[in-house]
């Protein structure tokens, strides 16, 4: 009976964080915009079957092993879980979210500018200070770095290489590497707790690779060479492990399912998405997918919701719209 009860209460705990307060309704109707409703839930037993729309059946197994799934082919619905489903699975780590998050970082930054420029910061012709304008565009990037590096990929580092332009004198004696550092330095005393920023140079092969790549953009600095800046490269030491622990619930996974949302894994089925995943091919290449699975729009707007990389600026949680 402890562990029946156990199970119960880890469950609703379990349920409440993860998915509380992540809904909301609001009216689109002209001129009633201000009716917006958060989506809270209330998990509680319920003793009469004909109430009941899922049911939870809890095997326990003899070995660990994380897993559950819902069979839609009976009424009321069953949610089939083990006696670990409503525990953090860290058995696996995983090296693919740990790309997934490195390449968000890069995504973020090379999108703050069109054509995925971002990434590459301008400065006057023989100048390393920063200007004002620079600290705030830089301060934009940093946005989406205390967002996305988290604590379980702190190994991810920004390399900023130094680069003379054309505009820039000829004896003008260390300008890559003042350039590099003043990014570095700035960056440094932002992020705290780590030395997030690495002033770099050309000297290794990575780096190489990324100017080269700079190199082919379609941008006229980059063709020409006229305006030296920094290119700021977002990749993670080889002697870092790439693995993150997979924190996964199985629990809210399924609860999920009830609510109406497919498998997040099974697949990309938006092109925003595709353009969000298809990084750049700065070393390391992260992740990739070449097409799109499916072409349904109630997919595509659940994982949208559900990755949280199509979200409006003045959106932060996943959200219903009803039009009366």
């Amino acid at each position: 009976m402890t562990q029946k009860s156990d199970f119960k209460r880890a469950t609703r705990r379990a349920i409440i964080d993860k998915w509380s307060n992540n809904y909301k309704i609001r009216c689109i109707k002209p001129g009633w915009e201000e009716f917006v409703m958060n989506i809270d839930f209330v998990i509680a037993q319920v003793n009469n079957p004909a109430y009941c729309q899922y049911v939870i059946e809890v095997k326990k197994l003899a070995r660990y092993k994380s897993s559950g799934g819902i069979n839609h082919g009976v009424t009321p619905h069953v949610c089939g879980v083990n006696n670990f489903a409503n525990e953090v699975d860290i058995t696996k780590n995983q090296e693919y979210i740990f790309n997934y998050k490195e390449g968000l970082i890069r995504a973020g930054l090379r999108s703050l500018l069109p054509a995925g420029d971002g990434d590459y910061v301008t400065f006057s012709a023989n100048q390393h200070i920063l200007a004002s304008s620079m600290k705030t565009y830089l301060d934009r990037f940093l946005a989406i770095v205390r967002m996305r590096r988290t604590s379980d990929v702190l190994g991810i580092k920004a390399y900023v290489i130094g680069l003379k332009g054309k505009n820039d004198g000829m004896f003008t004696h260390n300008l890559e590497s003042n350039r590099a550092a003043a990014i570095a330095n700035y960056i440094n005393t932002r992020i705290t707790g780590d030395n997030f920023a690495i002033a770099s140079d050309t000297s290794e092969q990575w780096a190489k690779d990324a100017v080269k790549f700079l190199k082919t953009r379609s941008r006229n600095h980059t063709i020409s060479g006229q305006d030296g800046g920094a290119l700021i490269v977002i990749r993670t030491p080889n002697n870092v492990e790439r693995t993150v622990p997979h924190k996964y619930i199985v629990m809210t996974h399924e609860f999920g399912h009830m609510l109406g949302l497919p498998d997040e894994y099974l697949g990309i089925h938006s092109n925003s998405t595709l353009s969000k995943i298809q990084l750049d091919r700065v070393w390391p290449v992260t992740l990739a997918s070449t097409s799109v699975t499916t072409g349904s729009d109630r997919l595509r707007l659940m994982q949208d919701g559900y990755t949280e990389m199509v979200t409006p600026k003045w959106l932060h949680k996943r959200i219903f719209h009803c039009q009366t």
